[in-house]
């Protein structure tokens, strides 16, 4: 079975100063590390709809009609180049022209999907996944961030466990796709959003590395 790609992780652009400027249309002038070979901005989550590079270190970029009314508060730039690194920002979707994953790419691909599943939504393996997505979906308070932390590690070790299991029993499968480790390098809270931060390293059998961000 082919194994359409469904995870784009692209390397995020280090920003030093964003200032605002009402418009119109309202706009965010954003100063940078190197902006030429930008291909997106996203603006309290949403793209914005226009971007335009007036030096290497300088763009501007147009606030989303979504967000009009709302102060910003978080920006993210991200280049055109395709790493799974710790500047890496994922992205889970099927694009206008799916190719075929391979590689690490697909080994983080697996190990990702097998994280997020919740246990009993496969029908033909129950036991199957780490069930990250629950534990984002349950409610807790702020006080309560340290338990979902604890469970999202959790989640993350089962999910190796699980992926290890199922690769051994196929003999053909490459090394560099056959998962050796996957380690919780950073886990954080965020208590003004109740979201956790999740960084991931996983090393395939061949020795490749791939670093995963996870804010959910």
């Amino acid at each position: 079975m082919i194994d359409f790609q469904s995870v784009y992780a692209q390397e995020m652009v280090s920003l030093s100063n964003v200032r605002t400027v009402n418009g119109p249309p309202r706009s965010i002038i954003v100063t940078g590390e190197d902006f030429r070979s930008v291909e997106s901005v996203i603006i309290n989550g949403d793209y914005a709809p226009e971007v335009v590079i007036t030096k290497r270190t300088q763009l501007i970029a147009q606030v989303p009609s979504s967000q009009l009314v709302n102060r910003v508060q978080t920006v993210v730039v991200l280049n055109q180049k395709l790493t799974l690194s710790l500047k890496s920002s994922l992205k889970f979707r099927i694009g206008n022209k799916p190719g075929k994953a391979t590689g690490v790419l697909k080994l983080s691909q697996k190990y990702l999907r097998v994280l997020m599943t919740t246990p009993g939504s496969d029908v033909f393996n129950p036991n199957l996944g780490g069930g990250l997505l629950n534990i984002i979906k349950s409610q807790f308070g702020i006080m309560d961030g340290s338990v979902a932390l604890h469970n999202a590690v959790i989640a993350a070790d089962t999910a190796t466990r699980q992926v290890i299991a199922l690769q051994s029993q196929n003999s053909r499968l490459p090394l560099d796709e056959r998962l050796l480790s996957a380690t919780v390098t950073e886990a954080q809270f965020d208590k003004s959003t109740g979201s956790i931060l999740l960084t991931v390293e996983i090393e395939s059998q061949a020795g490749r590395l791939a670093v995963a961000n996870l804010g959910l």
